[in-house]
């Protein structure tokens, strides 16, 4: 799915170059594209770390408490090595 979103985003920002070179020359028209890029990378970024809280898998135990447990089977018994 999100490579299937990745190819839909690269194809619009193609045609919207392509469009633009219509009233401007070849330069101008990929650095439009370019600051649209950009302008989206910031807009994801800050949306990725905007709330940490609302993130999926926040709500894992510390290291420190994972490392404590020791390593049990299904039916709850400890491991023999």
């Amino acid at each position: 799915m999100l490579a299937a979103m990745c190819c839909g985003a690269l194809c619009a920002l193609a045609a919207l170059i392509l469009y633009a070179h219509q009233w401007l020359p070849w330069w101008q028209a990929c650095a439009i594209g370019a600051l649209i890029m950009v302008a989206a990378a910031g807009v994801i970024r800050a949306a990725g770390f905007a709330a940490p809280s609302k993130m999926a898998g926040t709500s894992r135990r510390p290291d420190s408490e994972v490392a404590a447990l020791a390593p049990t089977t299904t039916n709850g018994r400890a491991k023999h090595s």
